[in-house]
């Protein structure tokens, strides 16, 4: 089926698919996600794992946005002031200062 046709093999050479305790979606004996078990599982054990847990396919994973950089707040923010003050209008590079 589709399910099957969406595993991909195992990099680790795991002979089987055995549920984690904690995390059902992942093998007990390799730590891989299930949908690196190519071969090894069966298609009706694959459908439940897929309603249960969707696989994330690189697919799914190229659609996220990064999240903006934090900005400072209260006190922080005026210390960032502080400390950047003039930074955007000095032509001179930075120091840096190494010890020695």
């Amino acid at each position: 089926g589709i399910v099957m046709e969406r595993l991909q093999p195992n990099s680790k050479g795991c002979a089987a698919f055995v549920s984690n305790k904690f995390d059902k979606a992942k093998c007990q004996e390799c730590g891989s996600s299930w949908i690196f078990h190519s071969g090894v599982m069966e298609e009706s054990r694959a459908v439940e794992l897929d309603q249960l847990y969707p696989a994330k396919t690189p697919k799914n994973r190229r659609g996220r946005k990064s999240k903006a950089p934090v900005k400072p707040t209260g006190s922080d923010a005026q210390v960032a002031d502080w400390f950047f003050e003039g930074a955007a209008e000095s032509p001179e590079k930075p120091r840096v200062l190494r010890a020695k």
